[in-house]
Order: C-alpha cells, then structure tokens, then sequence
C-alpha cells in the first residue's frame, strides 16, 4: 500500500485597506467652497475598491446615508504602487449650504473581501458675516415725557448686507437667512432693551449684492432719555 501524501494549507486573512483623508477637519463658513478633502484606500492591486459615506451633524445619533446637500464625491483615480499595492484617492468638495453646526463625515472604504476600514473628517461650519447699516430716516433720539414714562411708539430701520469675500473659496449665503436685533441703550440710568428685527420682503439669494431691510417691532419705552446714535448693532446671517 502506498502511504497518502501528506498534505499542508496555509490560511491566508484578508486585510482591510489603509485609509487616510487630508485634511481631517476644517473650519469655514457655511456657503464658501470647502477645502477638498482627499480620500486615500490603498491595498492589494487585486482588491478593487468601493467607498461607502455616512454624516452625523453636532455628534447628534442621527446617522445619514450620503453626503449633506451640496457636497460631491468624485469618482475614484486609483494607481499602482510598489509590492503589489494599488492606492485610490475619492476627492469631496463644493459648498455644504447647509445650517451652521459640526459635521463628522465618515467614509468607509471597502475591498472584495469584506475588509472595510473606516475614517472621518469634520467640516466646522459657521454664520456668514453681515454688515448692518442704519436707514437714513431713523430717528436721531427719543425722549419720554417724564422720566420713567412711556415714550411715543417709534421704529428703526436697518439694511443688511453680506460682506463680500475675496479668493476661490468665497461664496455669497443667503442674507434672507440674516437674524438681526437692535439694542437701546438710555442714556441715563436704566437697561438696555433688544429688539428683535423682521423683514417686509425677501431678496435674490447667494448675492454679495443683495440688500435686506428689515424693520424693529414698534417700540414703547420707559427709560430715561435714549439717544438712538448709540445703538448698538447685532446681525448673524444664518441657516
């Protein structure tokens, strides 16, 4: 009888793809142009690669499929490279234009073996910036009758305005999304009062053009005297 031939097997285990992005975080205003960030997989060149997203906004437990409104995810340019590897590089970019918060967005690349390995980068994403101006027309003071009375009802108007930006990245928001108040501060002694401002209207959206009026509720107040060429000015432009 001739002895079997003995025989020996060697398991092989699968390893996922190393993944980097750069940069991992960044900070800017909503409705500018984003940094790209550039995903990198790289693993066996036999392994073909996917790339799976997901985002969460303020470390919420919210998870959702995708990308936040406008961002975009280019299609993979893979190469070869030494011992056998190949590397892939997914490029994310354009506007957020979405409201201003802290959002962690994980991408997961993943090979033909279920091996995935996931990483996250953190668009930081604040208010645009306004300018307030005063309307002409507003009243320079107004005084109460006697002090610690009422004074006559009264508005102010204001016109408010993104403040242009300069460079590839800047881009215009939506200053109808401008939330503004209006401080009065009495000259003499008593507290400041915040009013906050309403618009009668809209403008054209995503211009550095574009101007918004917008008008402070009607006003009664008992203070002493108040001089309305001290007021202070409070405009956020936000989502």
């Amino acid at each position: 009888m001739i002895p079997p031939k003995s025989r020996s097997c060697t398991a092989v285990n699968n390893v996922p793809p190393a993944v980097q992005a750069d940069p991992i975080s960044q900070t800017l205003q909503y409705s500018n142009y984003i940094s790209n960030v550039t995903i990198t997989g790289t693993d066996i060149i036999s392994d073909p690669l996917t790339i799976f997203t997901i985002w969460r906004v303020n470390g919420g437990v919210t998870i959702t499929p995708g990308l936040p409104l406008s961002l975009m995810l280019a299609k993979a340019v893979c190469s070869p490279g030494g011992s056998n590897t190949q590397a892939c590089n997914w490029a994310l970019s354009s506007i957020a234009n979405v409201s201003q918060g802290s959002y962690n967005i994980t991408a997961a690349v993943a090979d033909d073996d279920n091996g995935r390995t996931p990483i996250t980068t953190t668009l930081v994403l604040k208010p645009e910036d306004a300018r307030v101006t005063f309307d002409s027309g507003n009243p320079v003071a107004v005084k109460v009758a006697t002090p610690g009375g009422n004074s006559g009802a009264f508005q102010l108007k204001v016109h408010v305005q993104e403040v242009a930006e300069s460079g590839p990245p800047g881009a215009p928001g939506d200053i109808n999304s401008a939330q503004v108040s209006v401080a009065l501060e009495p000259v003499g002694p008593g507290s400041a009062v915040t009013v906050p401002c309403t618009s009668p209207g809209s403008v054209p959206a995503h211009r550095h053009a574009a101007v918004l009026a917008q008008r402070q509720a009607e006003q009664r107040i008992a203070l002493h005297p108040v001089d309305l060429v001290g007021v202070r000015q409070v405009a956020d432009e936000q989502l």
